[in-house]
């Protein structure tokens, strides 16, 4: 009895010594949970500081800006430079807008055009190959069915060559028999292959659209260039255009654009560039005629490239056969130059062109 007192100590001895084994394990556990837990909130606590001195080198910076706003706003000789000055910017800025609407506008068109033409042919791609996998099924089906058959049609011979005399015959069938079962099972696997591709295809998920094409891009982008050409035409004959150009261009400061007079006259210009802008950043048949223009002498850097390397645009176009063959008709005036949009960046156009 004594004996089993101690085997049952021992075994309580143990069951402890087990019980406090794991928990060991478990506060080592949680403590290196709570490590890697203090780890990470150290990590985001400096992102947070970093962002924090970002911000306030931002915020001093626009205080900064506000200043010296309101310091030049403040004294009289200024004040009207400064005007002149921002409104420049902004004429600068709706030119942009004027650009990126359009290229918002041409790219969704075109974006849902693509889409639709993309998800009808996905669709008859996964039709096709349905019907493939669904005749290679029933030819499969077909071909499980014969070779069963073949199989019973020899084994119900076998049965019927049950007497002595049929020993021979017997043999004979039964040796054809090893064979006709090796092709029940090559038409199974066939039959499972065929449910598998079929099964396949039916679950397969719709493959996302990829995008735009590289041939719409580069349509849009030489629409956006004729635009900007278009707006550069109606304000040629102006001064605002390079003065926004400086303006936009240049860090801030403020040049004497002159006297109250002459500030109000550039006002007033600016006023009318922006009813220029409107009008002409619209899709007419004179961006048409552009577009048209630009797509005969465009280049490209290579395949996947979508912006036009900016000498090609002005780059003379192939001539055609008839005009070749009707070379002793007199020519039309030679078009005045133009500038290049995309060397001077116009209206800031290398940031809305599509990559």
């Amino acid at each position: 009895m004594a004996k089993n007192v101690l085997n049952q100590f021992a075994l309580g001895k143990r069951a402890l010594s087990s019980d406090e084994d794991d928990r060991v394990l478990e506060l080592f556990r949680s403590r290196a949970e709570l490590k890697k837990a203090y780890s990470e909130l150290q990590e985001e606590i400096h992102h947070l500081k970093e962002r924090l001195k970002q911000q306030e080198g931002v915020t001093a910076h626009v205080q900064e800006m506000l200043s010296s706003l309101e310091t030049k706003l403040g004294d009289r000789a200024q004040a009207y430079s400064t005007i002149v000055l921002y409104q420049l910017r902004r004429l600068w800025r709706s030119g942009h807008d004027v650009l990126v609407a359009l290229c918002a506008d041409l790219e969704a068109q075109q974006l849902e055009r693509e889409r639709l033409a993309y998800v009808v042919e996905l669709n008859r791609q996964h039709f096709a190959r349905r019907q493939q996998c669904e005749a290679q099924l029933a030819k499969s089906q077909a071909a499980a069915v014969a070779a069963r058959e073949a199989v019973q049609a020899a084994e119900q011979q076998i049965g019927q060559l049950s007497r002595p005399w049929h020993r021979s015959a017997r043999k004979e069938q039964e040796a054809r028999l090893p064979p006709l079962q090796a092709a029940v099972a090559a038409a199974d696997a066939a039959l499972e292959s065929a449910r598998a591709a079929l099964d396949a295809v039916q679950k397969e998920s719709d493959r996302a659209f990829p995008g735009l094409s590289v041939q719409a891009r580069r349509g849009i982008n030489i629409s956006v260039i004729a635009c900007a050409e278009n707006l550069n035409a109606g304000l040629e004959k102006s001064t605002v255009l390079a003065l926004a150009r400086s303006a936009a261009t240049r860090p801030e400061s403020v040049d004497a654009y002159g006297n109250r007079e002459e500030c109000e006259a550039i006002v007033s210009d600016v006023a009318l560039a922006h009813a220029v802008l409107e009008q002409r950043g619209q899709l007419s048949a004179e961006i048409q005629a552009r577009c048209d223009s630009l797509h005969k002498t465009a280049a490209y850097a290579h395949d996947q490239a979508t912006i036009p390397v900016p000498d090609s645009l002005f780059a003379a176009p192939k001539p055609e056969i008839l005009d070749v063959l009707d070379g002793l008709q007199p020519k039309p005036p030679a078009a005045p130059q133009r500038a290049n949009v995309l060397i001077e960046d116009s209206w800031e156009i290398l940031r809305v062109l599509i990559q």
